[in-house]
């Protein structure tokens, strides 16, 4: 009985339902191995550890007046607090705002609502709670003094019902395009994509009545690992992916402009635009020359001129947790290759914390002037944000922050996708930690990615409630559980205070109880076409959930012509992953064929449409004799453009509260930007686009389907009935022409 107590009190999960609807035992040796990567212990606990720890992690709050952290809602004002039987008492209550502004209460014994008790040796206490006068929604330190047992501290959380809801000016379709960001392509940048090229796309977005713009995770990624270049293995979540930074707007490039664009520096910027994938470590060695000259420049300011009072302004509110980032990348970069080091100007940066500092500054500059851009230009949403759902264990933000447990990883147990399962190598947090602090870090965290964007994406938002781990040197895996309510308490309160739309990455086993709770704060859930199914195939818009965003793509599904034709199959089977290559091809052909059906039901294919045979790609080389093989290629691509193109007339109707194209598919790119369960497998995270944004626009085509998107989004729910039948959007970039 104590150990498994302990395990509860330690948030060690004893089973879970699997993918299938199964419930699934966790064997005991995987709990007690995560018992002791939490307890950092090599040995199974006795019966007088298991006893000391229960103790320490279910009596002794009792005795604390105060929790570290509780939450109320703004129209159920309360604050509860612990005491023995025998001393309830009148008190004093001091509750301090956010501004500082203080306020004493009295809180009277008779007025107690006893809401939970226990049983210590000492005798029996209670769990009280206390009304209180309005206040206005906030974080409010507390000071309770007791005329017997003293003072008492904590924070308390006035929280709204409902997560922020987004912007009036929020229509009631609104509609984005996704990115990646590095994967943008133009003639100016660096070999990826930047914040240039972020500020063209809104641009051009904004005319074809866009209101906002997905991005993947911008984190700060480990400076010595430049291949590294998974945006969701970031060194810390709290600041920005330098690589991002656009030279050419860097207010100090003027000084520079005239070297940058001469000799060596323009061949090897070149190089690297016209390369079809992206090389992180010649780009990163690259950009880093050229900002360390930059800074160089920045360092030759005047104290007080209006700049650099700026940086000193950032540099002061990023506080500690800054300097320490800026500190251990200036150590972290001693560990890059000695061409990092043979120029003086880029070494000398290197190691001073002022360059790691100056580049965020500059980062944040631009990001922000993103965001302003978007609703200078009329988006009603602007930038969705990603927030990854976890950290590199060498890196500032697990290292510096006291709450992870480095014993173990994160990942995601065995599924028909993942036969071993998955880990993703990052550490979790510890509960108990966790709590300890007040969820201070998970505060910090929320607030430095709701910053420059009208929304965040919280990836894996079942992190909320649990997470799978794998303890370091097991082969079993279990759930390790938080405190979800107070979690979501912390991020309801700051997307109110920054203003911020919430969407939570719900894909996948999600516990039902978790699913209630995002809906009951009015958190976005999120969708991706592929998988929204019922029983007869794909579901129809009209059946879709209304409280999520609705992605006809993202970077872990394949390009909707590599679905189409197979070619995502094709690669899987390549390295190793379908167990039978027939049965997945057999299975996606149906899965195509049901679609077909869908769409000329919905009168945006012609009859036709049905006799037409996708995954070419995988069709066996004795079919592809002769000239077959080019003539099956062309007809494919023509008909995946005509069922994408009817895609995009259907899909707007969906009841989704925000529906994303990524803009990948848009372009009809095939290769996957990412494969998951792999690494070096496939050059994941480096693709890049075809064309530019320009090349792009210019597209009568694409355009077609940007207005195809924009006209299904304006209609009201349900979309555009009684349309005469379009396979390809050039159908109605034909009709446009003529009548002009």
């Amino acid at each position: 009985m104590g150990l498994e107590k302990l395990f509860y009190l330690q948030g060690v999960g004893d089973r879970f339902i699997d993918c299938d609807g199964r419930e699934q035992a966790i064997p005991e040796s995987a709990r007690l191995a995560m018992l002791k990567a939490l307890m950092g212990i090599e040995q199974a606990p006795d019966g007088a550890d298991i006893a000391l720890r229960v103790e320490t992690l279910d009596s002794i709050p009792w005795t604390e007046l105060l929790l570290p952290l509780q939450w109320c809602f703004e129209t159920r004002p309360s604050v509860e607090c612990q005491l023995p039987e025998n001393l309830k008492q009148d008190m004093v209550l001091t509750l301090i705002s956010e501004q500082g502004e203080r306020r004493e209460l009295t809180l009277l014994a008779k007025d107690a609502e006893t809401i939970g008790d226990y049983q210590r040796a000492d005798g029996r206490y209670l769990r009280c709670r206390y009304p209180l006068p309005n206040l206005a929604m906030g974080e409010y330190q507390l000071q309770l003094s007791h005329p017997v047992l003293g003072l008492g501290k904590g924070a308390l959380l006035i929280i709204p019902e409902l997560a922020y809801a987004g912007p009036p000016s929020l229509g009631k379709r609104p509609w984005g395009l996704g990115i990646s960001l590095f994967t943008l392509r133009s003639q100016r940048q660096w070999g990826m994509g930047d914040l240039a090229d972020l500020q063209t796309l809104i641009e051009l977005a904004a005319e074809a009545g866009c209101d906002f713009i997905t991005l993947t995770p911008l984190h700060a990624p480990d400076i010595a690992n430049p291949g590294l270049a998974s945006p969701y293995s970031p060194w810390d979540r709290r600041f920005l992916n330098p690589l991002y930074i656009a030279i050419d707007l860097v207010t100090e490039y003027s000084q520079l402009a005239q070297e940058f664009n001469g000799g060596d520096w323009r061949r090897e910027r070149l190089i690297l635009n016209q390369a079809s994938q992206i090389d992180y470590p010649k780009l990163a060695l690259l950009k880093y020359r050229a900002l360390a000259k930059l800074f160089a420049a920045f360092g030759k300011l005047d104290e007080l001129s209006g700049r650099r009072v700026r940086f000193e302004r950032f540099v002061a509110e990023g506080g500690t947790a800054l300097m320490d980032f800026c500190l251990d990348l200036s150590q972290r970069a001693s560990s890059l290759e000695r061409e990092w080091h043979r120029e003086p100007v880029l070494a000398d940066s290197l190691q001073c914390a002022e360059f790691h500092a100056w580049l965020q500054f500059v980062a944040d500059e631009q990001l922000s002037l993103c965001q302003l851009r978007c609703r200078q230009v009329g988006m009603s949403l602007g930038l969705v944000r990603d927030l990854a759902v976890g950290a590199l264990a060498i890196g500032s933000e697990v290292s510096r922050s006291g709450v992870f447990c480095l014993n173990a990883d994160i990942g995601a147990p065995p599924d028909p996708f993942a036969r071993q399962g998955q880990n993703w190598g990052m550490p979790p947090m510890d509960p108990v930690a966790l709590k300890d602090s007040g969820l201070s870090h998970l505060k910090s965290l929320y607030r430095s990615n709701m910053q420059s964007c009208g929304a965040l994406r919280i990836d894996h938002v079942m992190a909320l409630t649990r997470l799978w781990c794998w303890p370091k040197g097991d082969d079993n895996g279990c759930y390790l559980y938080y405190p979800q309510e107070l979690m979501l308490a912390v991020l309801c309160l700051e997307s109110h205070k920054n203003r911020c739309l919430l969407i939570g990455e719900d894909l996948g086993t999600v516990p039902p109880l978790l699913k209630g709770l995002l809906r009951e704060r009015g958190i976005l859930g999120n969708d991706v076409f592929y998988f929204c199914r019922d029983g007869g195939g794909f579901s129809a818009p009209r059946e879709h959930r209304a409280g999520a965003m609705l992605q006809l793509g993202n970077q872990d599904v394949p390009p909707f012509m590599s679905w189409w034709r197979g070619i995502d199959l094709g690669l899987l089977n390549q390295l190793g992953f379908l167990p039978s290559l027939e049965e997945a091809r057999a299975s996606r052909v149906a899965q195509c064929h049901g679609l077909l059906h869908k769409l000329v039901e919905a009168g945006w294919l012609r009859q036709e449409a049905l006799t037409w045979q996708p995954c070419d790609a995988l069709l066996p080389v004795s079919a592809q004799a002769g000239n077959t093989s080019t003539t099956n290629a062309a007809d494919s691509i023509r008909q995946g453009t005509a069922v994408f193109d009817a895609l995009l007339n259907w899909l707007p109707g969906s009841r989704a509260r925000l529906f994303s194209v990524s803009l990948w598919d848009l372009a009809l790119e095939s290769q996957p930007i990412n494969i998951p369960g792999t690494s070096f497998e496939y050059p994941n995270w480096r693709a890049r686009m075809s064309q530019s944004l320009e090349t792009l626009w210019q597209s009568r085509e694409f355009r077609a389907r940007l207005e195809a998107i924009r006209t299904g989004r304006s209609q009201p729910q349900g979309g555009r009935t009684g349309q005469p039948v379009r396979g390809e959007a050039m159908a109605s970039a034909d009709d446009n022409e003529r009548q002009n």
